[in-house]
């Protein structure tokens, strides 16, 4: 029969979690969700725990104290994310960012300080972009047909030539149609001078797509 101090030692040897943060670390979300950054604290202590900051770069994302409240923590923050406090003293260190744009891509640091030491972790972010716009020209009409899809809402279709002038008013928008979870946009300028650059640009959320166009003896080079 084993001693209390021979099954304390096995307990150290083999029953022990090891301590770590654990997070899952590579998300993708579609654009204007919300997204949830999966972190726990494994085998310390939740009492432990002084402060959880999440950062992108050199920016603070979202930072938790426990029993101290968020706007007296004198970080600025993101004011769409934040790390639930309610999860803290359950080893729950994730964040939760609102209505997330394609600016928001990128790597995400997650530093969880205790009384003994700090976790380090990084997740991955990633945001599907539309496609570049495609451009085909007609030469019976002398049109140029701008086409574009994956836009999660409604895009802006702008024209310009290689002046730098704006054509649009020109063009001929189709209103944007949706297949499943995503916009395509469809629009034509039509132009008489087929001696120069024309530019399809595509823009929607913070985000655009261009494509350059010109003829050149007749043919469509992009």
């Amino acid at each position: 029969m084993m001693s209390l101090f021979q099954l304390c030692l096995v307990f150290l040897l083999y029953g022990a979690v090891e301590s770590g943060l654990r997070c899952v670390r590579d998300l993708q979300e579609k654009p204007y969700s919300d997204v949830t950054f999966s972190c726990r604290l494994e085998g310390v202590s939740p009492q432990d725990v002084v402060a959880v900051t999440w950062k992108k770069g050199n920016d603070v994302v979202a930072q938790a104290v426990p029993g101290v409240k968020r706007g007296k923590r004198g970080v600025p923050g993101d004011p769409r994310a934040e790390v639930r406090e309610d999860g803290l003293d359950k080893g729950d260190m994730s964040l939760l960012l609102k209505d997330v744009r394609y600016t928001d891509q990128g790597s995400y640091h997650c530093t969880v300080a205790t009384r003994s030491r700090k976790y380090d972790e990084t997740v991955n972010l990633f945001i599907p972009e539309p496609e570049y716009p495609t451009v085909y020209f007609d030469s019976v009409t002398s049109t140029f047909t701008c086409n574009s899809t994956g836009w999660y809402r409604e895009p802006k279709v702008q024209w310009t030539n290689e002046k730098g002038e704006n054509l649009t008013d020109q063009s001929e928008t189709a209103p944007a149609e949706k297949e499943g979870e995503v916009y395509k946009v469809m629009s034509v300028l039509k132009t008489s001078d087929l001696h120069q650059q024309y530019i399809c640009t595509v823009q929607e959320g913070g985000i655009e797509k261009a494509i350059r166009n010109f003829l050149t003896n007749g043919k469509t080079e992009l």
